[in-house]
């Protein structure tokens, strides 16, 4: 059995000229512990970019429909008969009922109002799943667009 045994620098040089080479490349050269530069890159300024197109615009109607629409409905008023609040959307948490213009929600109502939504979420989810025609390529675009995945859209 052979012994694994070290050689100093000036054994390495005289032995070996590619390993004197490999030492000299493995050596870290650079500044030494005490002249340490900064440790953080400096600070570089950014910018807001201004965005315009289609896309804003109906982002911006929307936010200011839906914002007119949550706050002027409750405003509204709906006759439902006497003694019966004249509010079209009204929350009553005292009478445990909720009034949405003509209908009149209960407690034990519950149950409905969560079958619409799941019903909802499926409905949208399906839609999500199997595409218009021409929309796979517009998702595909966006993705590409967005994460760099998938083929090129602009080839």
């Amino acid at each position: 059995m052979s012994e694994v045994g070290t050689l100093s620098r000036d054994q390495a040089t005289s032995q070996s000229p590619a390993l004197t080479r490999l030492v000299k490349a493995a050596e870290v050269g650079g500044p030494s512990p005490d002249n340490d530069g900064p440790l953080y890159a400096p600070r570089r300024e950014i910018y807001p970019q201004s965005v315009s197109g289609t896309f804003r615009r109906i982002k911006w109607t929307l936010l200011i429909v839906g914002c007119a629409f949550y706050y002027l409905l409750p405003f509204v008023r709906w006759d439902r008969g006497p003694n019966a609040p004249h509010q079209a959307v009204l929350i009553d948490l005292p009478g445990r009922r909720f009034y949405f213009f003509f209908i009149e929600i209960w407690p034990q109502e519950v149950y409905y109002i969560t079958g619409l939504l799941i019903l909802s979420a499926v409905a949208l989810w399906s839609r999500a799943i199997k595409p218009a025609r021409g929309a796979d390529f517009r998702r595909r675009k966006c993705l590409a667009l967005l994460y760099g995945i998938g083929p090129s859209p602009y080839k």
